[in-house]
């Protein structure tokens, strides 16, 4: 079952379902925790199928109009770890009035059963690569097509 924190984002929940061409599919989720003295919160999705990774992001509590970098590491929250694909395939991140942005990247490379994946999103400006919010993902489902 799919959190409700989840409902919001335009996840390509549809690319989880098997065509019957893809020989897996595996839904990872994951909360941000804010990193002091960040207030940034959110739901991250990433679906792999395909050779492919999808991962979707979305920030609440931001400070509105500014903007943050975000990625999927290997590794764990708070520091991650190996960036996966480059930093050009993840779009930037800034905030409306209502302090929320949300976005996603097309990731080469399928992420893997049994490794550890983090999301960090990162400050701008003065405080670039400085980590405001990570989210651990873990592994909600997997399966194989058939």
């Amino acid at each position: 079952m799919i959190s409700r924190s989840l409902r919001g984002l335009p996840l390509l929940l549809l690319v989880a379902c098997s065509t019957g061409t893809e020989p897996s599919i595996s839904l990872w989720q994951g909360t941000l925790r804010p990193v002091a003295p960040s207030t940034i919160t959110g739901p991250v999705a990433a679906v792999a199928q395909g050779g492919r990774t999808r991962v979707s992001v979305e920030i609440r509590q931001a400070v509105a109009a500014q903007t943050y970098a975000w990625r999927l590491d290997e590794g764990m929250c708070p520091t991650g770890g190996a960036i996966q694909g480059g930093v050009a395939l993840y779009p930037s991140l800034t905030a409306d009035a209502a302090r929320t942005a949300k976005t996603e990247a097309a990731i080469p490379g399928q992420i893997s059963s049994g490794k550890r994946y983090a999301v960090l999103v990162l400050g701008t400006g003065t405080a670039a690569d400085q980590t405001v919010a990570c989210a651990d993902l873990a592994e909600t489902s997997s399966e194989s097509a058939g």
